[in-house]
């Protein structure tokens, strides 16, 4: 299928305007005002019931303030009433607070919504270590658990510790949920998270509630794990270490099709490893996504990349790649750093290639051989690099 055009916004140029602001994004985060009459609020008033209605409204529809591009209802959601693990602003040590406004979550968030609503799936290749792990546990796991009563969610991995740190993660994104979307627990194991509550009615249980569900499974030995399921989403985490990733997304891929209707919406992600063993199957599903109805996404490394930089030559001072107040990367700095490290890690063959799939600027360095073959694969993809 053809996938439709999508009109992202220039974060980069937009962050250099005097209108830019995204704390407007997080009213429940900066506004001073909203929080206090918010926390001020007592149930079982129009007043509560009108203020929680219009934050619903914005979690499902998003807002746009003036002057600003649309921020979805999950990211809205996402950033103003979950909280996770994350580093602050000049901070040393991760901490519990809200997740900061990143144009990389803004830009995935449109990608979602185009995805629900016009029914396909997605294939996403990236760095390493820019958080889309709590991106598949918030904006879309949590997200869908929360609004979506009976909603049903399937969360496999390749490997055990990974399914796991995944469970982890969204176990913590629901229980630091703000209180008035917080809901209870009917079923918690590390193979299945239910939401809702149990009641006796007539001496007989029965669970009441939203009953949306999360499972959990390591599909290495059972590609078909999921299989007679089905799922209005599904994660399929860390695919660079599928070794059965293609038998593993096929025997799944009937959980989210009714007929020709795909009614379930899965999302890929991962990056790049041995081509021969893990990343294989992630390549033939990169290369032929049509096939498997899911849209490429490439996330370059310079796209989002935290921390100090390298002494600015005109100020002296250190420049950070990230910027918390715009939530934008210095995108041409953050290259130059990137670029200038791999030729640090070029003595040595597979240091280099390895540096190139952990933090690609090219979709096609994403899947670089490391072993075997005649020849010199450092010179080859300096080469591949400056075509």
């Amino acid at each position: 299928m053809s996938f439709p055009d999508l009109e992202i916004p220039d974060f980069y140029k937009l962050s250099k305007s005097p209108k830019w602001d995204p704390e407007k994004y997080l009213p429940m985060v900066y506004n001073e005002r909203i929080k206090r009459y918010s926390e001020d609020l007592k149930q079982n008033t129009l007043s509560y019931d009108d203020f929680w209605e219009e934050m619903d409204y914005y979690c499902l529809n998003g807002i746009q303030p003036r002057f600003m591009p649309h921020f979805p209802g999950r990211n809205f959601y996402y950033t103003n009433f979950t909280k996770i693990e994350a580093m602050p602003k000049g901070g040393r040590k991760k901490v519990l607070m809200n997740p900061f406004y990143r144009d990389l979550d803004h830009w995935l968030g449109i990608e979602a919504d185009a995805s629900f609503k016009y029914g396909y799936g997605q294939v996403i290749t990236k760095p390493r270590r820019v958080g889309l792990s709590e991106w598949g546990s918030g904006p879309i796991c949590n997200y869908e658990l929360t609004f979506f009563q009976l909603s049903k969610i399937a969360c496999g991995a390749g490997k055990d510790d990974k399914i796991q740190e995944f469970y982890q993660k969204l176990k913590s994104s629901l229980n630091n949920t703000h209180e008035a979307y917080r809901n209870g627990r009917i079923t918690v194991n590390d193979k299945e998270l239910k939401l809702g509550f149990s009641d006796t009615i007539n001496k007989q249980t029965v669970e009441l509630g939203i009953k949306s569900l999360a499972r959990f499974k390591t599909m290495y030995a059972d590609t078909g794990a999921f299989e007679g399921g089905s799922y209005s989403v599904g994660i399929f985490e860390e695919i660079g270490l599928f070794e059965n990733l293609t038998m593993s997304y096929k025997a799944t891929e009937p959980c989210f099709r009714d007929g020709h209707t795909q009614f379930g919406i899965p999302f890929l992600y991962g990056t790049g490893g041995e081509i021969d063993k893990g990343a294989k199957g992630m390549k033939e599903i990169w290369e032929n996504n049509e096939t498997y109805n899911l849209k490429r996404i490439f996330i370059p490394a310079n796209f989002y990349y935290p921390g100090d930089g390298v002494p600015d030559k005109n100020s002296k001072k250190i420049v950070s790649f990230f910027d918390h107040r715009t939530g934008v990367t210095n995108r041409k700095l953050a290259k130059k750093y990137i670029t200038e490290e791999r030729k640090k890690a070029s003595k040595s063959k597979d240091t280099y290639v390895k540096h190139v799939q952990s933090y690609p600027l090219l979709p096609s360095e994403v899947f670089l051989k490391t072993k075997g073959g005649l020849l010199d694969l450092v010179k080859l993809a300096f080469q591949l690099k400056e075509i």
